[in-house]
C-alpha cells in the first residue's frame, strides 16, 4: 500500500523567541462569538480523508477542513512575511499573522477576525479541491463536535448536555486534556498507556517511532508504506504497521514517524496522532466544554 497523507498538525512560535511555546489560543479573541442555544445542524463531506465544511471568508464561499489539530482559523495565503515559525509532523514552516474582514460558518459571523496565513497549495494539489482554509481551536472551544459519521452531519452544541445519537448515549468515553489547542487522549495498547493528539485534520493515524519500539513484537505488522505531507509540503516515506490491542477499536493502521522534533515547540509530550481514518470507523464526538471524546460503537461502520 502507498498512499499519499496529510496532517496540518501544528505547533507556532513567534520567530527570534527565546522561549518557544505554542501561539497562545488567548491572544486570538474572537470580535463575535455567540453561544448556541440550541444544536446546530451542519453537512460536510470527506475529501481526501478530511472533514471539510462549506464557510464563507469575506465573500467567497468554499471548502474549510475541520481541524482540531490547528490553534485558529487559518486562511491559504502566500506567507510572504515569515514572522511566525511552526512545526508540523514533517518539519518546520513559517506562517503570517492577519486578519479576516468576514468570516461566517454555522448561522455565526464574525468581523476582523485574527487569523493565521499558511500556503497551502499542496495540499489543495493533493486533494484536486479549492481549500480555503482550516477551522481550529479558537471557533470551536466552546462547543461539542458530534460527528454524525452515517449521514455525513456535524452536530455542534454548547457542550453542556449529555450528548446522544439516535436517544443512544456514548458506548465508551474517554477523558480529554487540552494543552495549548490540542486535545489528547490516553490509549492503551497492549497495557501500555499512550498519549495521542486527537487530529481530525489528519487524515492518518501517526505513532512515534520511540513508542513502536516499546511494543511487544506480537502486537504489529508492516502492512505498506505512507507518503506523509505537512503543512510544510514536504514529503516524507513511512512504513504504516497494523498495531493490535488497541484500546479504541481494537486494532488500527499507524504510519510510524519520527515526531521528536515537536519536543522543543511544546511542554509536554504526544506518541501520537488519532486522526479521521480511526475516527471515521464511528460517529464519535469531541466535547471542549467536558473535556470529554466520545464513541458510539453500538453505531460503528465497520
Amino acid at each position: 500500500m502507498l498512499v499519499m497523507v496529510f496532517s496540518s498538525f501544528t505547533v507556532l512560535t513567534l520567530v527570534g523567541q527565546s522561549k518557544v511555546a505554542y501561539l497562545n489560543a488567548d491572544k486570538v479573541k474572537l470580535s463575535k462569538e455567540r453561544a448556541a442555544k440550541n444544536t446546530i445542524s451542519v453537512p460536510y463531506k470527506i475529501v481526501g480523508g478530511h472533514f471539510m465544511v462549506e464557510a464563507d471568508l469575506n465573500r467567497e464561499r468554499g471548502l474549510f477542513i475541520l481541524d482540531t489539530g490547528a490553534p485558529s482559523l487559518v486562511i491559504n495565503q502566500n506567507v510572504l512575511e515569515k514572522k511566525l515559525e511552526g512545526a508540523g509532523v514533517n518539519d518546520n514552516f513559517f506562517a503570517a499573522e492577519t486578519t479576516v474582514e468576514l468570516f461566517r460558518w454555522r448561522n455565526e459571523e464574525w468581523k476582523k477576525l485574527p487569523a493565521l496565513a499558511i500556503d497551502l497549495q499542496h495540499l489543495e494539489k493533493n486533494n484536486k479541491e479549492r481549500i480555503l482554509g482550516l477551522i481550529g481551536y479558537d471557533l470551536i472551544r466552546q462547543s461539542e463536535l458530534i460527528f454524525d459519521t452515517r449521514n455525513r452531519q456535524l452536530l455542534i452544541s454548547t457542550g453542556t448536555d449529555e450528548p446522544k445519537i439516535a436517544g443512544l448515549a456514548p458506548d465508551s468515553q474517554f477523558p480529554l486534556l487540552i494543552r495549548g489547542h490540542l486535545p489528547l487522549v490516553e490509549l492503551k495498547i497492549g497495557g501500555q498507556i499512550f498519549r495521542f493528539g486527537v487530529d481530525t485534520g489528519a487524515e492518518s493515524n501517526l505513532l512515534d517511532q520511540k513508542c513502536l519500539e516499546k511494543l511487544d513484537a506480537s502486537l504489529y505488522r508492516e502492512v505498506g508504506i505512507d507518503r506523509v505531507t505537512g503543512v510544510d509540503a514536504k514529503v516524507r516515506s513511512c512504513k504504516v504497521m497494523q498495531i493490535s490491542e488497541l484500546e479504541l477499536g481494537g486494532k488500527a493502521n499507524f504510519t510510524i514517524m519520527d515526531l521528536s522534533h515537536l519536543d522543543k515547540f511544546q511542554d509536554f509530550k504526544i506518541d501520537g496522532l488519532i486522526g479521521s481514518d480511526l475516527l471515521n470507523q464511528f460517529i464519535f464526538s469531541i466535547n471542549y466544554r467536558k473535556r470529554q471524546l466520545n464513541i458510539w460503537n453500538g453505531v460503528s461502520l465497520k
